[in-house]
């Protein structure tokens, strides 16, 4: 021990620095950052486990509809896409349609199995009057598990300014209910 003699204070000499301690756990990460805007919007769903079918008539029958507001597809290279899932549970033909304004798509379901359609359509827009269709689906047999792949390609000159009605209907060709029986429409709508 050292003493200061003017003051009074006991200066005490510090010992040699130790070792350095063991690093401590990693903290949690932190959350996820949000995405940015990649110009996807659902304009309207409907997702059933029991879904919606026809009726025991051979009236058309709308499943699914939903009103485009004007100008939705407003940029050249917009897209509305359309996801839809639907079970055929009949040995009587029957037919699904898929209509965009005046545009009418017919998708005709028939056969001795069961089966399922995954279907997935988008409508391209070339110019306010102008646009480019893409349909393709899939069907899957639920008794022989065989599938097939069909595509289309057409074009429209619907007046995207004004609203036009997305619909899904069915029309079975006996009077059985739930020959078409809908469980999934997605309406998405990509900005270019």
């Amino acid at each position: 021990e050292n003493m200061c003699t003017d003051c009074n204070e006991i200066t005490i000499p510090q010992g040699p620095t130790g070792a350095t301690g063991a690093t401590g756990a990693t903290g949690l990460p932190g959350a996820a950052g949000f995405d940015g805007t990649n110009g996807t919007t659902i304009l309207s769903a409907y997702n059933s486990v029991t879904g919606i079918g026809t009726p025991a008539s051979l009236t058309e029958t709308t499943l699914f509809t939903y009103n485009v507001p004007a100008n939705t597809l407003n940029a050249n290279g917009d897209e509305l896409e359309a996801l839809i899932y639907f079970e055929y549970t009949s040995n009587d033909a029957a037919t699904l349609r898929i209509k965009f304004g005046s545009v009418i798509l017919p998708i005709t379901a028939s056969g001795v199995d069961d089966y399922t359609y995954i279907i997935k359509l988008k409508v391209a827009r070339i110019s306010a009057t102008s646009q480019f269709w893409t349909l393709e689906y899939m069907t899957k047999s639920a008794i022989s598990l065989t599938s097939a792949v069909f595509n289309s390609i057409t074009s429209s000159t619907l007046d995207l300014t004004t609203i036009l009605a997305f619909e899904v209907s069915g029309q079975n060709t006996v009077a059985t209910a739930n020959t078409l029986l809908l469980k999934k429409t997605v309406l998405y709508k990509y900005a270019i």
